[in-house]
């Protein structure tokens, strides 16, 4: 009798063992599917995964060059990029103002990233040394079909004054140039586009230019100072413009408007002074007297102890529309970024 019971309790343990390892198995593959979607690809050939409700770009199992980073997948926002790399083909990589996290673990420094300026891409760009080329941000229109997932197929137009980072020459000695795409000249072509494009551009024939020193320094170095003038200023009544530069390597600790701009137009710095922050002049009207050449800001830095010797630069950028004249026109500017060359 009492080696039945034993032989019935057994088969009830495994039974109840049986149901709870099926219970698991089922709850297992729930949250798998739930949690990633990391097997999937959009259109373009894109993997991703779902986190809390966004989406998250893993890889590209594609053969393009030229990726566009969707802003959207399945009605989801794109907010981050975390993948080990993006294949080998890739020479340029557009990303949207959506994405707050760029993690690319292998990438080719020589790959230009398009994005919209003062965006995590214009950061990541500047951060690695990479050439960066700025979209407006309302290039991203409606890329769903008709299932709801995104694309990936939409194309952006680059904007008017679209900048370039040129590779330092020995003409302007190492002095990387940022220039709008309106002020190239390498072709009878670009010129006739330029003219084309640039008709009612109040500077297009000022040759206004910002140029930015390019100074010696050494690791430890506090107060460095960067200087940025400008050259036929046309009459700036307004503008803002954007800093860049590697913070592990520089912390900038102040900034002042210089005579070329103040005390004619009211200056506004940002409250916490770090890569990309804006500066922000503008006035009501400006006289003749006011409008002349010279320093228009200069930069504290200081470097930190372990920077490694190497250029590291100072770059000024702007959006097309963010510079005006004292008639309210917008204004072309070419700008000659610096460096500070730690020894």
């Amino acid at each position: 009798m009492k080696h039945k019971l034993t032989h019935k309790a057994l088969i009830i343990l495994f039974v109840i063992f049986v149901f709870f390892a099926v219970v698991a198995v089922i709850l297992a593959i729930r949250n798998g599917n739930a949690s990633s979607n990391s097997g999937q690809k959009d259109n373009d050939g894109f993997t991703y995964k779902e986190v809390d409700g966004e989406m998250v770009i893993t890889g590209f199992q594609g053969d393009s060059s030229d990726l566009i980073i969707p802003k959207t997948i399945q009605n989801k926002s794109v907010t981050r990029i975390e993948a080990s790399s993006l294949g080998d083909k890739v020479t340029s990589i557009t990303i949207p103002d959506s994405v707050k996290v760029i993690q690319i673990d292998q990438i080719d420094a020589s790959t230009a990233i398009l994005g919209v300026p003062g965006s995590e891409a214009e950061k990541y760009a500047s951060e690695k040394g990479m050439p960066f080329e700025k979209v407006d941000g309302s290039i991203y229109a409606d890329s769903s079909n008709q299932d709801g997932t995104d694309t990936g197929n939409t194309e952006y137009e680059n904007e008017q004054d679209t900048i370039s980072l040129d590779e330092p020459t020995d003409e302007d000695s190492g002095v990387t140039t940022a220039r709008s795409a309106n002020d190239q000249d390498s072709t009878s072509e670009n010129k006739s586009d330029s003219e084309a494009t640039t008709e009612n551009d109040a500077a297009s024939d000022d040759g206004c230019m910002i140029i930015v020193d390019t100074i010696e320094a050494s690791a430890g170095d506090k107060g460095v100072k960067v200087k940025a003038s400008i050259k036929n200023n046309p009459g700036i009544l307004g503008a803002v413009f954007s800093v860049y530069y590697d913070e592990d390597a520089l912390t900038l600790t102040g900034v002042t408007s210089e005579s070329a701009f103040s005390p004619a137009l009211t200056f506004t710095k940002a409250n916490v002074l770090k890569s990309g922050c804006n500066l922000v002049w503008d006035g009501m009207e400006i006289s003749e007297e006011n409008i002349k050449d010279g320093t228009i800001v200069s930069f504290d830095f200081d470097i930190e102890d372990g920077a490694e010797p190497g250029n590291y630069q100072v770059v000024l950028s702007y959006t097309n529309g963010d510079v005006i004249d004292k008639d309210l026109r917008p204004i072309s500017i070419e700008i000659k970024n610096g460096s500070i060359n730690v020894e």
